[in-house]
C-alpha cells in the first residue's frame, strides 16, 4: 500500500518529519509492537510498567500535563494532536 497519502497530509510540517528508509521504518515499527497489547486495545503489560487505565465517558480526550506546555488530543477516529499552550493571557 501506498503511503503517499500520509505524505500529503503531514506535508505541512517540512522539515520537521524526517522519513525512515524502509528497513529502519519496519524495525521501528517491530519495535513499537512490542508495546502492543495482542488481548485488548491498550499497552503491553510485559514490557511497560506501571500502565494507568482511565475509563473516558466522552469520545474525544484531551491531555493536559500539570506543569509542562504540552496538550494532546486523542479522537474517536484514532487521530491524535500534539502541541504547546499559548500563553492566552498575551493576547
Amino acid at each position: 500500500m501506498s503511503q503517499s497519502f500520509r505524505r500529503k497530509g503531514l506535508a505541512e510540517f517540512g522539515d520537521a518529519i524526517r522519513w525512515l528508509a524502509p528497513e529502519p521504518a519496519r524495525n521501528s515499527y517491530e519495535y513499537a509492537l512490542q508495546h502492543d497489547n495482542e488481548e485488548h486495545y491498550g499497552l503491553n503489560p510485559t514490557t511497560v510498567r506501571a500502565i494507568e487505565r482511565h475509563k473516558i465517558e466522552s469520545i474525544d480526550v484531551l491531555v493536559l500535563a500539570d506543569d509542562k506546555d504540552w496538550i494532546l488530543f486523542f479522537s474517536h477516529e484514532n487521530e491524535i494532536e500534539y502541541g504547546h499552550h499559548r500563553d492566552l493571557r498575551r493576547q
